[in-house]
Parts: C-alpha cells; structure tokens; sequence
C-alpha cells in the first residue's frame, strides 16, 4: 500500500499526521447510504437488529477514547471512565461485503436484521466533517 492510503483511498491530512484512517477515508470505500432511523422504524416492526460487531460502551483515560480490547491490553493503566455508552447519530446502509469488510477491519458498530437481510453501520459522531475524526484503524 502507497503511504498515506488505505485501500487506495487517500487519507485526509489530519488522518495521514495522526497515524491513523478517518472516517472520510471509511466512507469513500464503504459507500453507506444514509438510513435515516431505519432501526427505530423498523425495529420489532420489521424484525429486530442484532448488533453482530463492535461494542455499545467506549472507554477513556480523560484524553482519549479506546475500544474494549485497547482498553483492557491498557489494564495496568487508569482508565477514568468504566465505560461509557456509545450514542448513535446516524445509520448508514451498508452491503454484506462491505460489513465484513468493517468488521474485518475495525471495531465500527455493525447491526444486522434478518427480515430485512440488512446491514447498517452505526455512526457515532454529529456536527463534525468526517475527515476530521480517526477511528481507531491505523493508517499503513
């Protein structure tokens, strides 16, 4: 891989300094479609959502988040928070390649309905440009 890609995408600036993909990077290889409240639409209406990859809680030392695994492979450190749950802000529908892709790849909250034979992934951030924040993949 050519330094400062991931997948032939090209990492925003701030993503290349940090070390790590941002979610601009994500979005233009996993191409959601917004599914504006799909969940809550269709949920037990329309099958249930199972969510079959990422975790709900997110972990922190006061200055930076960690998964459950960076967090426990950190034990020996304080963490200040025992866990806070993750809100969603938005669902982006996605295809079944590409949530296997995501859950290959990263820790990104992957919901699946059986009914439906859907998948959505769960955004956890609002209000920012997705090349402005990192998820936790680390830039090759």
């Amino acid at each position: 891989m050519k330094k400062g890609f991931y997948y032939g995408v090209e990492a925003s600036e701030y993503g290349k300094e940090s070390g790590y993909v941002d979610y601009g990077t994500l979005q233009e290889i996993v191409r959601g479609i917004p599914g504006t409240n799909i969940v809550e639409k269709t949920e037990g209406v329309i099958g249930n959502w199972e969510l079959i990859s990422g975790d709900m809680f997110y972990y922190s030392d006061g200055i930076r988040t960690y998964t459950r695994k960076e967090a426990m492979e950190r034990k020996d450190e304080y963490l200040k928070e025992d866990g806070e749950a993750r809100i969603i802000s938005q669902y982006l529908i996605i295809s079944e390649a590409k949530a296997r892709f995501l859950m290959q790849e990263s820790d990104e909250l992957i919901f699946y309905n059986d009914e439906l034979n859907m998948y959505v992934w769960g955004i956890t951030f609002c209000g920012m440009l997705w090349t402005g924040v990192l998820t936790h993949i680390p830039l090759p």
